[in-house]
């Protein structure tokens, strides 16, 4: 990353230490402003280090994948399969003949 002049990486919920080799370091302290979970050079906030025995502090993303078990595209992918299969189920219901329940609850 030798090319880059400005890199805005600000309100992204980075969390970590900003690496001190290539360019990450040479960015201005504004480039990752609104990152509370930063720390490191050019940031004010220094870096703990970290034990065995502390806990890594939470993510600041408030919808994270290991809250619900899957990601958002499983979820995705479910709607769009079931709409599918629904769609079609409707439509050889109908093809077939009229279903006796339908014909009973609304008339026909």
């Amino acid at each position: 990353m030798k090319f880059l002049e400005v890199l805005n990486l600000s309100y992204n919920n980075i969390v970590g230490e900003i690496p001190q080799r290539n360019q990450a370091d040479s960015f201005l302290n504004d480039s990752y402003m609104g990152n509370l979970g930063l720390c490191g050079v050019p940031l004010s906030v220094k870096c703990r280090e970290k034990h065995d025995d502390q806990p890594s502090p939470p993510s600041q993303t408030l919808w994270r994948e290991d809250k619900f078990g899957f990601s958002w595209e499983a979820v995705d992918i479910g709607y769009g399969c079931g709409m599918v299969l629904g769609v079609v189920m409707v439509n050889f219901v109908f093809l077939i003949g009229k279903p006796a329940l339908l014909v009973r609850m609304f008339g026909g």
